[in-house]
C-alpha cells in the first residue's frame, strides 16, 4: 500500500500520468474530477503501451438471430490468421456473411472470407450450417495460401541455380 494517494485530473494525457507514476516512484494513479472517478495502474499503461499481436478480424452481416456466434467466429478467424501468418504476413482479415432463404423456414449461409496482406486471398462457400460454412472457407484460404508459398519456393529454387543435364554416350 501507498503512504499517499496521488491523483490525476480525468483530462490529463496519458504521458503526463506516467511522468506522474515514475516520478513518484508508484503503481497507482486516482483520476479526480471533484471526486474520484477510477484509477490507472502502471500494469494498464504498460499493456496499451505494447504492440498488438491481434489480427484485425472484421465480421459483417450477421443478422440479430446470429449475432451471439460474433465472438465464436471472430476466435476461429483469429486463430487462422495467426496459423497462416507464420507462412505470410496477414494485415487484416475480412468475413462477410449473408443469409438467404432457400425452402421454407431454411436459410443458407454465404460467406465471403478476404485474407489482406502480402499476398490476398478470396474464398466463398456455402452451407446451411453457419460454422461448417466457415469451416470450409477458412480451410480453403489456407490451401490456396500453401499453394502460393509452394510455388514461390519453386521459383526461388528455379532462378539461382544452373540445371546440369547428366547423359552418357553410347558408342
Amino acid at each position: 500500500m501507498q503512504d499517499e494517494i496521488e491523483t490525476i485530473r480525468e483530462n490529463a494525457f496519458l504521458a503526463d500520468a506516467v511522468k506522474k507514476l515514475i516520478e513518484k516512484n508508484l503503481l497507482l494513479l486516482v483520476v479526480y474530477n471533484g471526486k474520484p472517478k477510477g484509477f490507472i495502474h502502471g500494469m494498464d499503461i504498460l499493456r496499451i503501451s505494447l504492440p498488438s499481436k491481434e489480427i484485425p478480424i472484421e465480421i459483417v452481416g450477421l443478422d440479430r438471430e446470429d449475432k451471439e456466434h460474433r465472438d465464436d467466429l471472430r476466435a476461429e478467424c483469429q486463430s487462422f490468421a495467426k496459423k497462416m501468418s507464420k507462412i505470410f504476413p496477414i494485415d487484416s482479415v475480412k468475413l462477410t456473411i449473408k443469409k438467404t432463404r432457400k425452402k421454407g423456414e431454411r436459410h443458407v449461409y454465404d460467406l465471403r472470407l478476404f485474407v489482406s496482406g502480402k499476398k490476398r486471398v478470396s474464398v466463398t462457400a456455402s452451407d446451411w450450417n453457419l460454422f461448417k460454412a466457415l469451416h470450409y472457407v477458412l480451410s480453403e484460404a489456407e490451401r490456396e495460401m500453401l499453394e502460393e508459398k509452394t510455388r514461390e519456393k519453386g521459383k526461388k529454387r528455379r532462378m539461382g541455380k544452373k540445371r546440369t543435364v547428366s547423359y552418357t554416350h553410347l558408342t
